[in-house]
């Protein structure tokens, strides 16, 4: 599929999105949240792997939430 001047109108269209949000305090707080959630969709840590393995670990556990050693321990006396 030929591309031709994609790249060249995806900068111009950012720009034009980077101008807009630059005089609207909101929209830019809107564009670094969408952002941020991207990020965070983008991690390593997001990967289904990771969030599979993570889901292994809790059924090992017999659920009983996150495997920090000592952390859920009762105190010893």
């Amino acid at each position: 599929m030929p591309r031709g001047e994609l790249a060249a109108e995806a900068v111009a269209w950012e720009a034009s999105i980077d101008a807009a949000a630059a005089d609207d305090e909101e929209m830019s707080e809107y564009i670094r949240q969408l952002e941020q959630t991207r990020d965070t969709w983008d991690s390593p840590e997001a990967s289904g792997d990771a969030i599979a393995q993570e889901f292994e670990r809790y059924l090992r556990r017999g659920g009983d939430g996150p495997s920090k050693p000592g952390r859920d321990d009762p105190p010893r006396r």
